[in-house]
């Protein structure tokens, strides 16, 4: 891995100063992937910003009309979330939390393209399973 230098920022205007300032800057979300690229010398950014301390950009907020996934939530806690589930109908679920979701859902898979319909109907059998 080649040498970088690593900065923990608090906000989201911290994070966008170190990128205005460095070009080659990369953004640390999780870092299942930059690592790794980093460790096969596939990437080798100057500065690392790791936003795993900004606390507005993790949660989930759901309302009648739509379910809000922050970009630093946890796949357990989008597994684990009753959000989504009920009120809107739907769960805003991006393709790399698709396994924590059938795995929290007790199904053995969802039938692909993972729609909002057909992730609602894998809740509402698991609710019904869970009911029995």
């Amino acid at each position: 891995m080649y040498s970088f230098n690593y900065q923990k920022v608090k906000t989201v205007a911290d994070a966008a100063k170190v990128l205005a300032k460095d070009g080659d800057a990369k953004l640390l979300a999780g870092g299942q992937s930059l690592i790794a690229a980093m460790k096969l010398r596939l990437a080798h950014p100057s500065e690392v910003i790791d936003l795993g301390a900004i606390k507005e950009l993790s949660g989930i907020k759901a309302d009648s009309k739509a379910v809000a996934i922050g970009a630093m939530t946890r796949h357990a806690e989008v597994a684990s979330s009753a959000a989504g589930c009920g009120e809107a109908g739907a769960i805003g679920a991006p393709a790399a939390v698709m396994n924590a979701l059938t795995d929290a859902l007790g199904v053995r898979d969802i039938e692909m393209p993972a729609t909002p319909q057909r992730i609602w109907r894998a809740c509402q059998e698991s609710k019904m399973k869970k009911a029995a």
